[in-house]
């Protein structure tokens, strides 16, 4: 008689993204090397959109252009520290911040292309960013319980999942509501590309940090 427990479908998602987590992640540098190449108008369009959003609530610190100015050295020495950060520091969070990094990028790139509305582009990037964060925080409280690393990053995986999800899904219909005038086609294409993002750039990405020594040698069992 087999005891063990059924993996939900929410596992046995996560299991399939582990899996083919190489291909996700060579398709996504093929797509980055077509759409995310012309720096000076990926930027233009961020920084556009963040001044645009700012100026409704404050004004423009100056530094802003300083920053603005400085975007693609600040951008490459950011992508440096953060690889160190995915590659040595043994704190989950650190791990998260390249593919946070690099995926933001990349949703900027997409964003530019379709010229979609500030507000809607920067409350998804907050969207991806903060969960990636989140994940990563809920992966190194499974690695401090003594989890294996396949296990904790698709458990952490089944606890973001409907947040994530719920927050598109409010997002893209706020989005509809609110600008009207973008294409529908967009309008319904601009949460699915978020998602998809999320969950077979950003988690495949994350699950290619070194983890095995974060991990817990003594596995702390909950007892009913």
């Amino acid at each position: 008689m087999d005891l063990r427990k059924k993996a939900s479908p929410l596992q046995r998602f996560g299991e399939l993204l582990l899996r083919f987590r190489l291909i996700f992640i060579l398709i996504f540098a093929i797509l980055y090397g077509v759409f995310a190449r012309d720096f000076s108008a990926i930027f233009s369009y961020g920084f556009s959109a963040v001044e645009s959003v700012l100026k409704q609530f404050t004004a423009v610190p100056q530094t802003f252009s300083i920053v603005k100015e400085n975007a693609v050295p600040i951008f490459a020495s950011l992508t440096g520290i953060f690889l160190l950060c995915f590659l040595f520091v043994r704190v989950a969070i650190f791990k998260a911040f390249l593919p946070a990094l690099l995926t933001g990028y990349f949703w900027t790139a997409i964003s530019q292309q379709g010229q979609f509305p500030a507000e809607e582009y920067l409350a998804f990037l907050a969207v991806n960013g903060l969960g990636i964060l989140a994940f990563a925080i809920i992966v190194g409280v499974f690695l401090g319980k003594g989890s294996p690393v396949a296990g904790a990053t698709v458990g952490s995986l089944t606890k973001v999942f409907f947040p994530i999800l719920i927050l598109h899904i409010l997002l893209g219909g706020l989005g509809g509501y609110f600008f009207q005038s973008t294409d529908l086609v967009l309008r319904i294409l601009f949460p699915l590309i978020s998602l998809a993002l999320f969950f077979f750039v950003e988690f495949p990405f994350f699950t290619f940090a070194p983890m095995g020594k974060m991990r817990a040698a003594q596995r702390t069992m909950k007892l009913n």
